[in-house]
């Protein structure tokens, strides 16, 4: 009974290290979107360059809280005197306030940093989303030229069939062979540009650039309600570039209170012992004060100017980053609502509408009402309606990235409309 317990739960452990690791994504073969965002978050070089930006600025904090390093001073008399020898130890204090905002600047500084590097690892992952969607949307184009080509091809054989009496350099034969030649030369082209596709993936991914890379697979679309209002005022709320400018303006604002702490002088505490100035030769403690004098006004006033200098263009680019972000988000709206529009028209009306045409152009050849020409034209508005359709669902799913990348929130989950799945038979005959 024992036994069988202890087999039972080692092998309940077994199986769970095994889903865990069934979970972890697969460095080597990257699938699915998720596993190719946490690749690149744990192994995109540039990303980890700017964390160690970071780590850089969180180290001046406790450098900033520092007193300066104590003074010692050592003399010995070379000729017999009164005085043997002279020893002093002094401490430096800076002015009131002076460390607090040395302080103050450096955390505004590191908190800037960390800001910074959000963006940094938004702007990398809104990157990766887009060629990823575009690798998603070359796989598409590539199964929908191929099954055109299969319907070039049942058109070729029903001109055969049609004209068998002929010869076989029917002008219709031609066409579709022409036709068909064209297509082939499209699929060629689309397959060559896999290969760009896949090295511009691997160096965001940090992946040898030789690496090969599986067809993806694809995520459903999602539709989302969003409007400019709502948008804008995330962007407002989260977006990592005004979130670090913030910051930037409170380290300057603090810099401009360092500043005005040049005008008071650094106070120093110490001791001095002087061995045989004492009473019968003893050696003599004395405590020791010392003061700077601050005495060069016109560089501390140059001080507080370029402070307050630095903090008014700190002012004014925070300024500007607002309406920077505004245009940018209507912008990228507008191009996100205009393809989920044109999902729906392609979608729901074009393509149906191409599929009835197309079978109706074909029985209209075989009966002799319409020429090869027009059925050719069918065909190619269906096509065309087809790629058009998966080019917005690319163009949405794109631009839905850029959206979360500027407002630092996934959208998708904050505010789903409803769930398109996605079924390849919608773009087929």
């Amino acid at each position: 009974m024992k036994y069988n317990l202890l087999a039972g739960l080692i092998l309940g452990a077994l199986c769970q290290i095994s889903v865990a690791g069934a979970n972890l994504p697969d460095s080597n073969n990257p699938k699915t979107l998720e596993d190719y965002l946490n690749i690149a978050s744990s192994n995109n070089a540039e990303l980890k360059a700017k964390h160690e930006e970071y780590r850089a600025a969180l180290e001046q904090i406790p450098q900033a809280k520092a007193l300066p390093d104590p003074r010692i001073t050592f003399g010995y008399a070379t000729e017999k005197t009164d005085q043997q020898s002279t020893f002093e130890v002094m401490q430096e204090f800076p002015w009131f306030g002076t460390i607090k905002s040395r302080t103050d600047v450096a955390s505004a500084f590191s908190d800037a940093a960390s800001q910074k590097y959000e963006a940094k690892r938004l702007e990398i992952l809104n990157e990766l989303k887009r060629w990823f969607y575009e690798y998603c949307f070359l796989h598409r184009s590539i199964e929908i030229s191929t099954e055109n080509i299969d319907l070039v091809r049942h058109f070729e054989a029903v001109a055969r069939s049609k004209y068998s009496a002929l010869s076989s350099m029917h002008p219709d034969i031609i066409k579709a062979q022409i036709t068909l030649a064209t297509m082939e030369d499209s699929i060629t082209t689309l397959n060559a540009y896999r290969r760009p596709l896949v090295i511009r993936l691997n160096s965001i991914l940090n992946r040898p650039v030789a690496a090969e890379l599986d067809w993806p697979m694809r995520p459903e679309h999602k539709a989302v309600s969003l409007n400019f209002d709502i948008v804008y005022s995330l962007a407002i709320q989260n977006n990592p570039d005004l979130k670090a400018l913030g910051y930037d303006l409170a380290a300057a604002r603090s810099s401009q209170k360092l500043a005005g702490k040049k005008f008071y002088p650094d106070i120093g505490l110490g001791v001095s012992i002087d061995k045989g100035m004492g009473r019968n030769g003893e050696s003599r403690i004395m405590p020791i004060i010392s003061i700077n004098i601050p005495l060069w006004q016109d560089s501390y006033r140059a001080g507080e100017r370029q402070a307050d200098a630095m903090t008014n263009r700190a002012t004014k680019e925070k300024e500007q980053m607002q309406n920077t972000l505004a245009a940018t988000v209507q912008q990228v709206l507008f191009e996100f609502e205009d393809s989920a529009r044109k999902i729906h028209l392609y979608g729901d009306i074009l393509i149906p509408k191409s599929k009835e045409h197309l079978i109706a152009s074909e029985n209209a050849y075989q009966s002799g009402t319409v020429d090869f020409l027009a059925l050719l034209d069918a065909l190619q508005g269906l096509f065309d309606y087809q790629l058009l359709y998966e080019r917005s669902l690319t163009d949405n799913a794109q631009k839905l990235a850029e959206l979360e990348a500027l407002t630092g929130i996934e959208l998708s989950k904050e505010f789903p409309e409803k769930k398109i799945a996605w079924n390849p038979e919608r773009n087929t005959k």
